[in-house]
């Protein structure tokens, strides 16, 4: 593994619903399944420390993939 192979996590809903290519307000509706299914973690970020959401793009788009073969709409 080199440090090329590393990816970083995405921070927030806008850096997740850009990847979802959809609006803010629909990855915000789907924060338990996402949470659920192991996709979005949250982070404590910034001073003072808050929650934040957090996402690893390639997880992201695995979890899309599954869902269509599922036949489910994201």
């Amino acid at each position: 593994m080199t440090l090329n192979d590393l990816e970083e996590a995405a921070i927030g809903w806008a850096s997740a619903a850009r990847c979802l290519n959809c609006s803010e307000s629909k990855v915000r509706k789907m924060k338990k399944e996402l949470i659920e299914a192991g996709v979005v973690f949250e982070t404590r970020r910034g001073r003072p420390p808050q929650k934040r959401i957090a996402f690893f793009p390639s997880v992201l788009r695995r979890w899309t993939g599954v869902k269509a073969r599922k036949g489910e709409r994201v």
